[in-house]
């Protein structure tokens, strides 16, 4: 600023920051489950993303809305009061580097000064410092929720082994991390503050006069970008009833009162556990795995710049109406299933609880992730069954780190690592297929025979969806580990077969995540990562298909045409010829 002989005078206006926080609003989120034996939907609903903000939110839930499901504040809306005093401001006033004058107090400030005659600029430092102030109120524990984890039983003794087990549920517990967490005092007071990576959460405070006090965690991360409610509406006919409207949904919360004198030393509340059969459980256990999908997704290349959008997930019991079949059209063909919906949201998950329980499925929730990630980072949105569902499964048993996955039958969980699907051979053709227990019994009780029939026998489609992921998991993870490597060729009964079916230990691919990430991102990816790949060939089906996922191991450097042909083409049977691969797809960001 020149000098210019006159005075000028300076008002600087700053709110210090309180002990809480308002709470931002946040975001919906959107859709899909399956395995290669269980049919899941992918959806298109309404797209009312501009009118999300046309529905004043109610005060006091914690919902869904126009930036997520959120925490909104208590009814009275009031904060915890910041101590008077805590905090003071000093502004100083430079001119031509000479300090002209310095102010120190709280929120508002007026300083006034003549220029100096030799002009130059005039700088103006805010600093804010605390003073040394000690709350009289502490209270700290950890939260942390009860979950099944499901162990094979006796896999190797199954019937259908090494396709099919049974499993048994054992609880175990997990820690709420990166959660909503609220202080809140029986005068409508609170604050506001997320638990750690461990799930401890600690709050310093002065009270209000108020007696009782109440620790409060919801399904709901900011850090991580996750929310997690249900509807509050009642039963839907139709998925296209769902918003993403704040004020339609309610986060999971799980809470602990205490009396607030009892914290004046400090108290500590220890370890919270939400157990199983509350509901709560099911929303902070959807939220970790959301979180999880969430991680990995951002540590791909080039993803983490690009923000994903937030996931929401709706779980709600009672969401079908009592006078409605689980068979009856919206529910048979949508809402009992999982699904992702771009068209609700860019990220809105629909995880059922009536007809189809999904609520402690980790498969099913962080499949859907997948289909959420598809469509904002691939080249173009890959059809359900030609690619999306297939590589949904892949991906969710990579992300989870085992192949045994939720399938068709109770009790059970299928094996991705088994290049076939059994079936029984009535002496003339493979009559049909075998999804359980009582099946294969069927089977044998009809003097016919199981077996695993090679993958081009059952079905010669190399897009077939169930064909894909066993596919991307031998390439993906290590080599010569095939449970099952006999498979009765086209024209061949089990009976009769002998070294013509046969086939070794067929994957001798070292393969990782990484090279998969490599090749969903730098060869099929679309402009929201690092842009798409000049030197894609769009081979085999219209549109991402197997095809262009092998080809793309292959001219990635992550496996070589043999390599790829001796677990599709020669163990599975299926037509695809590495040949034809681009010999070179490097990306313009390698």
């Amino acid at each position: 600023m020149p000098s210019s002989g006159k005075r000028f005078f300076l008002s600087v206006l700053i709110s210090i920051p309180s002990l809480a926080v308002t709470p931002a609003f946040a975001q919906p989120t959107s859709q899909d489950l399956g395995t290669p034996s269980r049919q899941t939907i992918e959806f298109a609903g309404p797209d009312v993303i501009d009118r999300a903000l046309s529905r004043a939110r109610p005060p006091g839930h914690a919902t869904i809305g126009p930036s997520g499901i959120d925490v909104p504040p208590p009814p009275t809306g009031a904060l915890i009061p910041e101590d008077p005093g805590a905090s003071q401001i000093s502004v100083i006033l430079r001119s031509s580097g000479q300090v002209d004058q310095t102010v120190t107090g709280r929120r508002q400030l007026s300083l006034s000064m003549n220029p100096t005659a030799s002009g130059g600029d005039a700088q103006l430092d805010l600093d804010i410092t605390a003073r040394p102030f000690e709350h009289t109120h502490r209270v700290s524990g950890r939260w942390q929720h009860q979950f099944p984890v499901r162990l094979l039983i006796n896999a190797q003794d199954s019937p259908m082994w090494p396709w099919k087990a049974a499993y048994s549920e054992v609880p175990q517990v997990r820690d709420i991390a990166r959660a909503i967490v609220l202080l809140t005092d029986e005068c409508g007071h609170y604050i506001r503050t997320e638990t750690s990576a461990t799930g401890s959460f600690s709050f310093d405070w002065t009270p209000a006069g108020c007696e009782l006090g109440q620790i409060t965690v919801y399904s709901v991360t900011d850090t991580d970008k996750v929310g997690v409610g249900r509807w509050n509406n009642g039963p839907i006919a139709s998925a296209s009833e769902l918003t993403n409207l704040s004020a339609d949904y309610r986060a999971y919360s799980y809470s602990r009162t205490f009396d607030i004198d009892d914290a004046q030393d400090g108290l500590n509340l220890g370890t919270i556990t939400v157990p199983q059969s509350s509901d709560a459980a099911r929303g902070f256990f959807i939220m970790n795995n959301m979180r999880d999908a969430l991680a990995y997704y951002n540590a791909m290349p080039g993803v983490a710049k690009s923000e994903l959008p937030k996931i929401n997930v709706e779980h709600t019991e009672g969401l079908k109406p009592a006078n409605v079949s689980c068979n009856e059209a919206g529910w048979g063909d949508l809402l009992g299933f999982n699904f992702y919906s771009f068209g609700i949201d860019p990220g809105f998950i629909h995880i059922p609880w009536d007809c189809a329980d999904f609520g402690f499925d980790s498969h099913a929730h962080v499949h859907e992730t997948v289909h959420y990630f598809h469509r904002h980072f691939l080249r173009e949105n890959p059809s359900y069954n030609q690619f999306g569902e297939g590589m949904s499964n892949a991906h969710a048993a990579l992300i989870l780190g085992s192949g045994w996955m939720s399938t068709a039958g109770p009790g059970l969980l299928e094996n991705l690592d088994v290049n076939s699907r059994q079936a029984c051979w009535d002496g003339q053709s493979w009559a049909s297929r075998i999804d359980t227990f009582d099946d294969h019994a069927d089977c044998l009780e009809s003097g016919d025979t199981p077996g695993f029939p090679q993958a081009a026998a059952w079905d010669p489609n190399l897009a077939n969806q169930g064909w894909l992921p066993r596919i991307v998991y031998d390439l993906s993870t290590a080599a010569g580990d095939e449970d099952l490597t006999r498979f009765i060729v086209a024209g061949q009964s089990p009976g009769g077969c002998g070294g013509a079916c046969e086939f070794g230990q067929f994957d001798t691919v070292s393969g990782n995540t990484q090279a998969l990430d490599d090749v969903l991102i730098q060869y099929l990816g679309g402009d929201a990562a690092n842009g798409e790949n000049p030197n894609y060939v769009d081979r085999g089906l219209d549109g991402l298909d197997l095809t262009d996922l092998l080809d793309g191991f292959i001219c990635r450097g992550h496996a070589t045409s043999s390599e790829v042909e001796a677990i599709a083409a020669t163990a599975m049977g299926l037509d695809y010829d590495g040949s034809g691969a681009p010999s070179d797809c490097a990306h313009p960001s390698d």
